[in-house]
This record gives structure tokens, C-alpha cells and sequence, in this order.
């Protein structure tokens, strides 16, 4: 029997924390608030429970959104702590797959790199907008992939497992089709490999719920809630294949599969270049990734995901042997891009955030145009969340929101014409003409 490539879990759990640094870092400067963030969050706290924002993606709300509706059905008032709730439940999906994916791989534990490199590559891309419900299924594709790939007959609590899994998965992300006819194709070489009666029903229910998922996914493309959505994704691909970073990791992804195949250390060494090419440019080139930039990143769930999936099989299969010098190409490449996101991309939204805040301190004026902010040409703001943001950013006392650009397409509310989170937050006396039932500041200016 061939050794497997690691058997020290410290070291993924270690790594697992590292990432998780960047999460707890955007959290602590709102970065979750960003972009549909700070909506998502003000429509729970005012609703008090799930909303149908898009049925194809709902279990994904339901996995990040029941601690904040727990909280708020508690009518606990207090913002900063709601905004610390509101960031456990996003990041409660990465915990339970990372958690479940420990389980299903623990044969062969190398093979965790792998979902480890996708949160850097996807989640960390598109972090503008960590609400994002394809955060969500990126992260439970793996657990799985890897109840998938075990080449014994299912222990009864796998079976349970995975069927859970699938059942979650088919209403995450329209893109789960990707990874879903992935999973088929290996369910149908579990067929040729266990032929037995027990074994056939339990991947002819397996494989059931992977057309589900397929059903659910074309229908939701077909008949997009939002259509102009749609073509922002399709968009989003070719911007994406014009970066340079798509290329850096597909390069990257495709030398460290080639070499630990070759067993090849100079191919394995070659694998280094892609991360320092990448260290290269955000430090000489540019130094972080703008919001509308992490916008089309979303695409990377359609793009690099199925890529690492084909990966992490492709050396299943071949059983590949442990080559240190593969692991510390990983290793490497995942600790870069850590430190990349905690010294540019999460500066950069703290410094936006940080303006944002000394413009509603120091104006005097119930609205402020965007354009006349200093922060108009922000690369880092978005156009349709900038009322909402200065409610949770003025807290406890509203006394100035920011507008709007005025060619914005769509915006959650007219602050000019009505309130939001007047259960939450206090207002200016001076608000009282849009809104008689606000509640007014203790200590008004």
C-alpha cells in the first residue's frame, strides 16, 4: 500500500486558521458590509427572518443568515454586536465544510490542500462581496468530492452525509451544475466498481440528486430572476480570462498536479514561480483588487473551481506519493496569498471605510451628494449601498447620509423618502419630515 501524502493534521489546521485570519480581519472593518452585504444585513434585521431573494440559492441564506434572524428575533438593538453576528454566520459554512471535508478525506489528508487553495483563489478574489452565495458552494463542493472519491463501499454515516450534502447543494448557486456533472461522471465509475444490489441504490439515489441540482441550476438560467445579472456573469468570465491573476493560478494549479504526477522535483520547483510572479505584482503593479473587479471574481466559481476539482481527482486516482516539496509549493502559494489580502485588498476597504466615516463626522447637512465626497473616484466603494452604509457607520446617532450617485441603476431606498432601521438606530430631529416615527438622537446636534 502506498504511503499517503501526510498524515498531520496540525499543519491543514493550521493553514485552515491563516485564511480564516483574512475572514476575521474583513469582518472587524465591515468588509462583509460590503457591496449586497450591508442590504442583506439591514432586510434580516427588519424582516427577522429568511427572505426569498433567489429560491435557487436559498439554502445558502439559510446556512449564514440564522444567527443574525436568531438575534434579531431576540430584538437585541445593539449594531456593532448584530455586525460581529452577521459575520459568524458567514463564515459558519467554511467551518462545517472544512469540518465535514477533515471527515471524508481522512485517508488521505493531502488532498485538503485543495479546498484550502480554492478559498484563496475564489473567496479571497471576489471578498467585496462575501455574502455571496457561491462562497457557499464553492466551499461544500469539496466535502463532497471527497465522500465521492473513497474507494470503499460507504459506512452508513457517509451515506447519511453525503445525501445531506447533495440535498443542500442543489439550491446554493446556479453554477453547482459544474461541480454536480463532475460528481456524475464519478458516480458512474462507482457503478462499474461496486455491482451490487445495496451499492446500485445507493448511487442511483446519489446520482438522483445530482440531476436535481442539474434541474434546479438550468431552470434558474434559463429564467434568471434578474436578467441583466446574467449577463454581468457571462461578462464577468471574459473580463476575468483579460487578468493576470487567473492566469498566475492556472499556471500554478496546472505545474503542482504536474509535477506531483512526475514526481518531478524541477516541475514541482516551477510551481514557485506562478507565487512569486504574484508577489511581484502586487508590490511593483498594483496593490489590491478594486470592488468592481471582485465583482466579475464571482465567475472563478464557474472557471478555477471546476479546474481544482479535476485536480484533487487526477491525483486521487493516481495515488500520487507524498513529495514534501509539492507541499511546501502549496503551503507557500496559500501563505502569500494570506498576506496579500491582510496587507492590500482588506487595507484598502479599511481605508475607503475609514473616509467614509470622517465625511458623516464632520458634515453638518442631512444628505451629502457622492459626488461631493472625497471618496467619489474610490476604486472601493460600490454605487447602490451608500445610504445604508451611513446608517450602520453613524450608529447610534443618524445625522448625515450619503446619497447615491444620481445615474446609480437601483438602490435598496430613497433615504429622501423613507427611513430603514428606524428600530435600531436613532436620527437627527431634523429627519422628521421624511419619517414622524423615527426615533430621535438622546443628545441631538
Amino acid at each position: 500500500m502506498k504511503k499517503d501524502f501526510d498524515t498531520n493534521i496540525a499543519s491543514y489546521l493550521i493553514l485552515f486558521l491563516a485564511i480564516s485570519s483574512c475572514f476575521f480581519y474583513a469582518y472587524s472593518v465591515d468588509k462583509h458590509l460590503s457591496a449586497d452585504g450591508v442590504h442583506y444585513f439591514i432586510r434580516t434585521l427588519e424582516v427577522k427572518s429568511f427572505f426569498n431573494f433567489a429560491w435557487s440559492r436559498q439554502f445558502a441564506t439559510y446556512l449564514t443568515m440564522w444567527p443574525l434572524i436568531m438575534a434579531a428575533q431576540t430584538d437585541l438593538k445593539d449594531i456593532p454586536l448584530l455586525k460581529l453576528i452577521f459575520a459568524a454566520g458567514l463564515y459558519f459554512p467554511y467551518l462545517v465544510a472544512f469540518g465535514i471535508s477533515i471527515y471524508a478525506v481522512r485517508q488521505k489528508l493531502f488532498l485538503l490542500i485543495f479546498p484550502l487553495i480554492s478559498i484563496v483563489m475564489i473567496s479571497f478574489a471576489s471578498d467585496y462581496m462575501l455574502v455571496g452565495e457561491y462562497h457557499v458552494m464553492a466551499i461544500f463542493a469539496w466535502p463532497i468530492l471527497f465522500f465521492l472519491l473513497k474507494k470503499e463501499k460507504f459506512n452508513w454515516q457517509e451515506i447519511i452525509l453525503l445525501w445531506g450534502l447533495l440535498i443542500l447543494f442543489c439550491r446554493l448557486y446556479e453554477i453547482a451544475l459544474i461541480p454536480a456533472l463532475i460528481y456524475m461522471a464519478i458516480i458512474v465509475v462507482r457503478f462499474h466498481a461496486f455491482r451490487s444490489k445495496p451499492q446500485y441504490l445507493i448511487h442511483g439515489i446519489t446520482l438522483l440528486l445530482c440531476s436535481l441540482t442539474l434541474v434546479i441550476a438550468i431552470d434558474s438560467i434559463l429564467n434568471p430572476r434578474d436578467p441583466a445579472n446574467k449577463n454581468y456573469f457571462l461578462n464577468g468570465i471574459i473580463v476575468m480570462f483579460q487578468t493576470k491573476e487567473l492566469w498566475l493560478n492556472l499556471s500554478f494549479v496546472f505545474l503542482l498536479t504536474l509535477g506531483l504526477w512526475l514526481r518531478n522535483k524541477i516541475v514541482l520547483s516551477l510551481s514557485f514561480l506562478p507565487t512569486l510572479v504574484y508577489v511581484a505584482v502586487i508590490v511593483f503593479a498594483d496593490h489590491g483588487n478594486m470592488s468592481t473587479m471582485s465583482y466579475a471574481a464571482r465567475t472563478l466559481s464557474a472557471i478555477l473551481l471546476p479546474f481544482l476539482l479535476c485536480s484533487a481527482i487526477f491525483l486521487h486516482y493516481f495515488d500520487v506519493p507524498r513529495m514534501k516539496l509539492g507541499i511546501l509549493a502549496a503551503n507557500f502559494f496559500i501563505l502569500v496569498m494570506v498576506i496579500g489580502n491582510l496587507r492590500f485588498t482588506t487595507t484598502d476597504w479599511a481605508d475607503f471605510r475609514q473616509q467614509f466615516i470622517r465625511t458623516l463626522l464632520s458634515t453638518h447637512s442631512n444628505y451629502i451628494p457622492m459626488s461631493e465626497t472625497s471618496f467619489h473616484h474610490n476604486l472601493y466603494r460600490w454605487g447602490w449601498n451608500n445610504p445604508s452604509l451611513s446608517l450602520i457607520w453613524s450608529e447610534p446617532c443618524v445625522k448625515t447620509i450619503i446619497l447615491n450617485p444620481t445615474d446609480n441603476e437601483w438602490e435598496p431606498f430613497d433615504p429622501k423618502k423613507e427611513l430603514a432601521l428606524k428600530n435600531y438606530v436613532q436620527y437627527d430631529p431634523t429627519f422628521k419630515k421624511v419619517d414622524s416615527y423615527i426615533t430621535i438622537c438622546d443628545k441631538p446636534a
